[in-house]
């Protein structure tokens, strides 16, 4: 390459060219980067609006700050309720799962540090397959919903065992989930957890029964066993980026899950745990049959009742949760919020 002089180039001035050419290429690189991004964070909210029904989903920006892609997006599904900063890096070191250190516990807007290849391999895995990030990690009080050191182990030994599906039935006995004391290990771990909670006994047992139907899926998963979770008790998309503590997956609304979960430390899960077991209801089910025997046969749930439990609809909270932590509240339709009147039977 020669000058307008007609003379070489000095080497000064080849280094200034190549480095306007290496300026050049990445900046070429960086917007070919940038799109691909967009285009996967596109599928990934296209394929968690399928699953989820969402009639919207938020909408996506993608811009460039020191050298990192900042994602920023209103939300990735229904179920999340503000808006995230998601910082998503391309190092394969980077860890899929965020640390406690990463994640804010103010109610402002959300710093996550997730890899690329975290983002990727959700999309690229089966919805069945998707996991959440639980943690049976034990926790300061004395008690919660789920005994995470009990359960933990329960969980972790059901895992690890050949066959567990065939161990384990599809459709729990009402007798094991009423009493324990079965062959049925999930089962009784799962009553053993739920008796020192003052849930009434309706709801207690259909909580028994969400909870069996989840676990089962989780230490023995397939396309049958997630078809039985109902979609609200699914994991949402903040359970697969962020890990949290068990006793989570017991909730009913997908966006108060999501509330606890992104702001778990600054509340006493026990109080709110124990307000929410006092709390809960299913509606029409007060003080009434949930149970019942035909011809003399073993105690079979109503079908009825177990239509509403399987329903996010049939399910409803008394107003004073929602006076104790109206922030977990945030984003519910107020239409859950329920009077002792209307639980009785119309």
């Amino acid at each position: 390459m020669r000058t307008s002089g007609n003379k070489r180039l000095t080497a000064a001035e080849r280094k200034r060219e190549r480095d306007k050419l290496n300026q050049r290429n990445k900046r070429q690189r960086e917007r070919e980067r940038i799109a691909t991004l967009e285009e996967t964070i596109c599928r990934l909210e296209q394929e968690l609006q399928l699953a989820t029904g969402s009639a919207h989903v938020g909408s996506v920006d993608l811009q460039t700050n020191n050298n990192n892609k900042i994602l920023t997006a209103s939300c990735l599904s229904d179920t999340l309720l503000t808006a995230h900063n998601l910082v998503i890096t391309n190092s394969s070191n980077s860890s899929s799962r965020p640390s406690s250190s990463s994640i804010s516990s103010s109610p402002e807007p959300i710093m996550m540090t997730l890899s690329m290849d975290s983002v990727t391999k959700l999309i690229n895995t089966q919805e069945w397959k998707r996991l959440p990030l639980l943690s049976f990690s034990p926790l300061p009080a004395p008690l919660f919903l789920l005994q995470t050191e009990r359960v933990g182990s329960v969980i972790e030994q059901l895992r690890s065992t050949p066959n567990v599906a065939e161990l384990l039935p599809g459709t729990p006995s009402a007798l094991d989930l009423l009493f324990g004391g079965s062959g049925n290990e999930l089962a009784d771990i799962i009553v053993s957890a739920l008796a020192p909670y003052p849930i009434l006994p309706p709801e207690k047992f259909a909580i028994a029964w969400l909870i069996y139907i989840y676990f089962r899926w989780y230490v023995a998963p397939s396309e049958e066993s997630f078809a039985a979770i109902p979609p609200h008790m699914r994991p949402t998309t903040c359970q697969f980026f962020i890990t949290h503590p068990v006793h989570i997956v017991a909730i009913i609304w997908p966006e108060l899950r999501d509330q606890l979960i992104l702001h778990w430390s600054k509340y006493n899960l026990e109080s709110v745990f124990g307000l929410l077991s006092c709390t809960i209801r299913i509606r029409e089910s007060f003080n009434g049959s949930f149970i019942k025997r035909e011809n003399g046969g073993e105690p079979q749930v109503d079908e009825a009742f177990y239509q509403r439990f399987m329903h996010r609809d049939g399910w409803g909270i008394l107003e004073r949760f929602k006076a104790e932590y109206p922030d977990l509240m945030e984003g519910i339709d107020d239409k859950i919020m329920i009077r002792e009147e209307h639980l009785l039977p119309a």
